[in-house]
C-alpha cells in the first residue's frame, strides 16, 4: 500500500532525492545488520513487481532481503531488526503545482509513530503519480544497484548530505567520451529529437532507440550504455518538474542529475541546455 508522504523539507534538498527524515550516521550501521524487505504493490498483475523481484535477484547483495505483501507492511515496519524498500507517493509543500509523484524509498525500519518518521537512506524519482508502470519498471535494475552504491557512498563519506549530494554526483560523474547514449526520440524537445539536431550539440556516440529497444539494453546490462531516465507528468497534469537522470546500464552510475520547472519554453522534455551542461562537464 503507497503511502502519501508529506514533506517539510525545503524544495533545494527535497531534490536531492526526496528525503523525509533523514538517516544519521548510526542509522546506515544499523542498516547494514537489517534484512531489507521489498515491499510489493497490492496488485498481482502489477509489472512493478515482477521487475523489482528480478531487479533485487540481480544486484542486491548489500543486506539479506525478502518480499512481503503490503498488507504486511504497517506491522513489520516497527521492528528495527528491518529496512525496507517501499513505492512512495510525494509531494512538495513548498510547490505550488500540488504535483504528486512515485519515488522508489530504502528505510530503516523501527518503533516509529509514522512511516514519515522512518529514516530514509536513499529515495529515487520513478515517475509522476498516475503515470503507467510500464514506462518505468523496466529501468529498476540499475535504479536498484545505484541505490545500493549510494548507500555504501553516504556511509564511507560523512560530509555528503542531501543539500550537497546533487552536486556530488554532477561533478564525479564519469566522462560520456567512450560511452554509447541511448534515448528514446519522444523524451526529447523539439529542438533535438531527430539524430541530425541532436548530433550538433552533442560530440559523443549516441543513439536513438524505441521503448523495446532499451529495455534489451537494460536487462542486457549492456557495457559502456548509458540511458536517458525522464520523470514528467506524461499529460497527466500541465505542470510541475521534470527530473532528468543519466545512468549507466550496467551500473547505475549517475552521469548527470537535473529537473526544471515546466513552462511554454521549457516542455516535460529532455533540454538542448541539459545536453550543453551534459558535454561541457564531460569536457573539463
Amino acid at each position: 500500500m503507497k503511502k502519501l508522504v508529506f514533506i517539510l523539507l525545503s524544495i533545494f534538498v527535497i531534490s536531492s532525492f526526496a528525503q523525509r527524515e533523514v538517516a544519521k550516521r548510526e542509522d546506515l550501521q544499523k542498516f547494514f545488520k537489517t534484512k531489507t524487505l521489498v515491499v510489493l504493490e497490492p496488485n498481482p498483475m502489477s509489472s512493478y513487481n515482477f521487475y523489482i523481484k528480478d531487479a533485487i535477484k540481480r544486484e542486491w547483495n548489500i543486506t539479506p532481503y525478502d518480499f512481503i505483501e503490503a498488507s504486511e507492511y504497517e506491522k513489520m515496519r516497527k521492528d528495527p531488526q528491518y529496512s525496507f524498500i517501499t513505492l512512495d507517493d510525494v509531494y512538495f509543500a513548498k510547490d505550488k503545482s500540488k504535483a504528486k509523484y512515485t519515488f522508489i524509498c530504502l528505510s530503516l525500519g523501527g518503533n516509529y509513530h509514522s512511516t514519515s518518521d522512518m529514516p530514509q537512506l536513499a529515495t529515487f524519482p520513478l515517475s509522476y503519480r498516475g503515470v503507467e508502470e510500464q514506462y518505468y519498471a523496466y529501468k529498476l535494475g540499475p535504479i536498484i544497484h545505484f541505490i545500493q552504491n549510494h548507500v555504501k557512498l553516504t556511509n564511507d563519506i560523512p560530509t555528503l548530505k542531501p543539500v550537497n549530494i546533487i552536486n556530488y554526483y554532477n561533478r564525479e560523474a564519469p566522462s560520456m567520451k567512450d560511452k554509447t547514449l541511448y534515448l528514446m526520440p519522444s523524451d526529447l524537445s523539439k529542438d533535438i529529437n531527430t539524430e541530425a539536431k541532436f548530433k550538433k550539440i552533442y560530440p559523443y556516440n549516441f543513439k536513438f532507440v524505441t521503448q523495446e529497444e532499451l529495455e534489451e539494453i537494460i536487462k542486457n546490462q549492456t557495457k559502456d550504455a548509458v540511458f536517458f531516465h525522464k520523470v514528467g507528468p506524461m499529460e497527466t497534469m500541465p505542470k510541475g518538474r521534470v527530473y532528468k537522470i543519466f545512468m549507466g546500464a550496467e551500473d547505475g552510475k549517475i552521469y548527470y542529475f537535473g529537473y526544471h520547472m515546466i513552462s511554454k519554453k521549457k516542455p516535460d522534455r529532455l533540454l538542448d541546455r541539459d545536453i550543453r551542461i551534459l558535454t561541457k562537464e564531460k569536457k573539463n
